[in-house]
């Protein structure tokens, strides 16, 4: 029997191994899901020793009506970047569409989940943003080295932004800097993972996220065009998760990890 492998990354916070749903009498087809951290709720977390979330449980679920075995494998993105212009790696899950990635990928028709790009500020600070960016102009705000926060915060002049590595975004010392007064803002994406951080860090009482979103970001699986068989498997992945994303399970999913619906492709 000849066995093959297809390697697919997850880029947002967390995955692992999560086993084969090899169905019987199919062909031994191994999906390998690869992630970078661990905790990007309710996406994909750590829980009592086991990895769990909302993207683990849509991409299990499709893949098995697919009747195709999936693992999941822990990666770092640049190493998985290389492997995809070397052929070796097959996919990413969780990464955006632009121009230049459209020329290395087939990404889905729909996205596997949304997230929202949020404003950080002192608890203490009477500022609300009310989603216009040009009430930002002037301000001092950290963002994420190479992060895409949304065209309008992007493109919108006169922003002071002060760059950061992502990981420093899970130091005390970041937030430590933001009561001291050297910036006012931080934009972080993700808004579930990063109050997630800030209540594991004892800071959910010290700062807040603002409640209207800078930007609302989509991320998908992208198959890489070095696969012989990319855009069928493209294709059959499509059918299946617009079918599974009509049916009750999918609308029990939001609900266990209590995302917004209206956020969600239907």
């Amino acid at each position: 029997m000849i066995r093959k492998k297809i390697h697919v990354i997850f880029t947002c916070t967390a995955l692992m191994f999560f086993g084969s749903l090899t169905a019987s009498g199919q062909e031994d087809t191994k999906v390998s899901i690869g992630f970078i951290n661990i905790n990007w709720m309710p996406f994909s977390y750590e829980n009592q020793g086991s990895y769990k979330g909302f993207a683990l449980d849509v991409i299990s679920r499709v893949f098995s009506q697919m009747r195709t075995g999936i693992k999941f494998e822990r990666i770092k993105l640049a190493e998985g970047m290389e492997r995809i212009k070397l052929g070796n790696l097959d996919a990413f899950v969780g990464i955006t569409p632009n121009e230049e990635r459209r020329k290395t990928f087939i990404f889905s028709n729909e996205p596997i989940y949304y997230d929202e790009t949020v404003l950080i500020s002192r608890a203490d600070d009477p500022f609300v943003f009310n989603g216009d960016v040009s009430t930002l102009i002037g301000e001092k705000i950290v963002i994420i080295n190479g992060s895409i926060h949304g065209p309008a915060f992007d493109n919108m002049h006169g922003i002071i932004r002060i760059p950061r590595a992502g990981r420093e975004f899970r130091n005390e010392q970041l937030y430590q800097e933001l009561f001291d007064g050297k910036f006012r803002f931080i934009a972080s994406n993700a808004r579930y993972g990063i109050e997630h951080l800030l209540n594991s860090i004892n800071l959910s009482g010290k700062v807040k996220t603002h409640k209207q979103p800078i930007a609302i970001k989509p991320y998908f699986l992208a198959f890489s065009r070095h696969l012989p068989n990319a855009q069928d498997l493209a294709d059959r992945f499509d059918r299946v998760h617009q079918l599974f994303r009509s049916s009750p399970n999918y609308k029990l999913m939001l609900d266990k990890y209590k995302l917004n619906k209206k956020l969600f492709p239907k």
